[in-house]
């Protein structure tokens, strides 16, 4: 995962180059190679792997990025003599990440533009669920919840 100058958050990215690598242990993977769209200077690199658990979320982000890999009968030696996806826009998402003893700005994920999803929207009763689990877990007892029909007469309404 390669190193920014930017903050955490989201950011659009051109890839400048891809490389078909592996890991330190033989699992197959695509360097990208990306700049900041903001600042061209502000480059990391990021690998999608091509591990049993990942390859269909690296397909698919490949297709999505504009590589279609069965339409390629799968030879990645394409994505880097060819390189079809070099000058295609994307986006990052970076994190923080405490690396030797320094806290960096790694990316996390590498997604087509506009491919990230919405947050979840979660109802009043689910986040109630979380809280209260969350209470559990750390030993604090249930929070009261004001009951529907409260016992305050109309004119005592605490709002």
């Amino acid at each position: 995962m390669g190193k920014l100058k930017s903050e955490i958050g989201h950011h659009n990215v051109l890839i400048e180059s891809t490389t078909f690598t592996e890991s330190k242990n033989g699992t197959p993977g695509i360097l990208f190679s990306v700049a900041l769209t903001s600042d061209a200077s502000d480059k990391g690199f990021v690998t999608l792997w091509l591990s049993e658990k990942a390859k269909a979320r690296t397909l698919d982000t490949l297709k999505a990025l504009g590589w279609d890999a069965a339409e390629n009968d799968y030879d990645f030696n394409l994505m880097e003599f060819e390189n079809p996806l070099r000058g295609k826009a994307a986006e990052v998402e970076t994190q923080s990440e405490f690396y030797n003893g320094k806290d960096t700005v790694r990316i996390a994920f590498l997604n087509a533009p506009g491919s990230r999803p919405a947050p979840k929207t979660l109802t009043p009763e689910r986040r109630a669920e979380l809280a209260a689990s969350v209470r559990a877990s750390m030993g604090l007892p249930p929070k009261p919840r004001p009951s529907v029909g409260s016992n305050f007469p109309n004119d005592e309404v605490p709002f």
